[in-house]
């Protein structure tokens, strides 16, 4: 027998109130390390707009893939708007954080960047 491979796509978002506190928290964090790094070795993305931008297309990618892996039965796998959307929040905990850190290490985040 053959088995088929279930691609879909999620667009509900009021199932983002059901999702488990660690899915919330992991999807948050996922792409803020991304965040940071870049605003940290590069002024270009250290400016909320450039950097959710950045990440926002980093998770738009990660979520295309996992659909098009899943129409080559290479995983079952869900283009889900809900991570894309909680993925794109972690913008704010990365770009905080360097934020925070740039006011204590300004000097040092400069040099890294020359």
């Amino acid at each position: 027998m053959f088995s088929t491979a279930i691609y879909s796509i999620n667009t509900k978002i009021s199932i983002l109130s059901s999702y488990m506190p660690i899915q919330l928290i992991g999807n948050i964090l996922l792409l803020a390390p991304l965040s940071f790094f870049a605003a940290v070795f590069s002024s270009r993305f250290a400016k909320l707009g450039s950097i959710f931008l950045l990440v926002f297309c980093s998770s738009l990618t990660i979520e295309s893939l996992q659909l098009i892996l899943s129409f080559f039965y290479l995983g079952n796998r869900t283009f889900d708007v809900n991570d894309l959307i909680l993925n794109s929040m972690g913008t704010l905990v990365g770009w905080a954080f360097f934020k925070f850190l740039n006011i204590f290490f300004n000097q040092e985040i400069t040099v890294i960047r020359q």
